[in-house]
């Protein structure tokens, strides 16, 4: 039968590929100031376009996550990580008692894990047409699904998935996207190793030439039914206002 780690199984199944890094991002985002020579229009102002650096400065330290434990991988970091994207993501601690800590820690898709991702544009274009892309891949995931696990080396998979999801538009803070959330437990390829039922959900948001997106995957039982969208949606507006 085919194993691989937790981490990289269900990370590869939502995250985008990001490396590890050690640094912790700031607290806060620099926010511009308006030039001496600004002077006051009736035309609409456009949306500014935010650096990486900004992005990256405004990501969430594990601290600043409910029951965060630590930094398991960043985007500006590693030679994978696209050089558009910031992103961090995060291992929780489950509210469960050490015995149980123990027995999930051997489940092989056994971790609860947030991510923050955000990608610099130049026009307003592309973000928008990334926002399409994954919408219609989220599609899938509306009403029931039973997925199949897909092999993606000789010893690695993304596992199976079967539930029931719902998808729906959102707009937080001025930013306006979707939402996808999903109850679905995990097999492996053969159908075996079925996990306890997660809640995956997923905010992708879209404003001027900026997109966020914030993945949120949860074991169902011990935080209880909405406990990963209601996280998913605090994040991305923890994360709009840090911008500014």
């Amino acid at each position: 039968m085919l194993r691989t780690v937790a981490t990289t199984a269900l990370a590869s199944l939502l995250l985008a590929a990001c490396g590890g890094g050690s640094d912790e991002p700031s607290d806060t985002a620099p926010t511009p100031t308006a030039g001496a020579g600004a002077t006051a229009s009736s035309s609409p102002t456009p949306e500014r376009v935010r650096a990486v650096e900004e992005l990256t400065a405004a990501l969430p330290r594990s601290s600043q996550v409910p029951t965060g434990d630590r930094k398991i991988g960043s985007c500006p970091g590693d030679d994978s990580c696209q050089a558009d994207t910031a992103s961090v993501t995060i291992e929780l601690t489950r509210p469960v008692g050490a015995q149980e800590q123990e027995t999930l820690a051997a489940e092989e898709f056994s971790r609860d894990f947030v991510q923050v991702t955000a990608t610099a544009g130049t026009d307003e274009a592309a973000p928008q047409t990334t926002l399409a892309t994954i919408r219609d891949r989220a599609a899938r995931y509306v009403g029931a699904f039973d997925l199949p696990a897909t092999k993606t080396s000789d010893t690695t998979y993304t596992p199976a998935e079967k539930g029931e999801g719902t998808l729906d538009d959102v707009t937080l803070e001025g930013w306006k996207g979707f939402v996808s959330a999903r109850d679905v437990t995990f097999a492996d390829p053969e159908g075996e190793g079925a996990t306890h039922p997660y809640q995956s959900t997923q905010v992708h948001l879209v404003k001027g030439t900026t997109l966020i997106s914030c993945y949120v995957t949860v074991m169902t039982g011990p935080r209880g039914a909405d406990a990963a969208t209601e996280m998913a949606r605090q994040l991305a507006t923890d994360y709009i206002q840090r911008l500014g």
